[in-house]
């Protein structure tokens, strides 16, 4: 298994962070770079793409008035393998659905039964 900060940054840099940004430090793995929203959107609509990166697009409205509202369809590379990025997926719904998260979505009507993954600030004693 090849482990080590180049090979993380190269992960993040496939997932869409802007690795130029980043230093290579052992804390990344905790979370502790200086992210923009957007590479963060990257980040996570390819992990919710089972590893297909896409570009994002912020969409500023979308109207309806007796028509239907198009959203193009985004075309993607895959960057990582759908079993990691759903292994991942899989880790991140814990934390709203069994762990330290689960407060903020439990009986959220916004939910409506949407899956909800997320990343809190908190690790197991230390470790990523």
């Amino acid at each position: 298994v090849d482990v080590g900060m180049p090979k993380v940054m190269e992960t993040a840099g496939k997932l869409g962070m802007d690795v130029e940004a980043l230093e290579a430090v052992p804390a990344q793995t905790l979370g502790s770079m200086g992210a923009s929203p957007m590479d963060m959107a990257a980040v996570y609509a390819t992990l919710d793409n089972h590893g297909k990166r896409t570009t994002p697009t912020i969409i500023k409205s979308a109207e309806h008035l007796n028509r239907t509202v198009t959203i193009p369809d985004a075309v993607g590379e895959q960057v990582i393998s759908r079993e990691a990025a759903d292994t991942v997926t899989s880790v991140l719904t814990g934390v709203v659905d069994d762990g330290t998260a689960r407060t903020a979505v439990r009986d959220n009507p916004l939910r409506d039964g949407q899956q909800v993954a997320g990343k809190t600030g908190t690790s197991d004693n230390n470790k990523s």
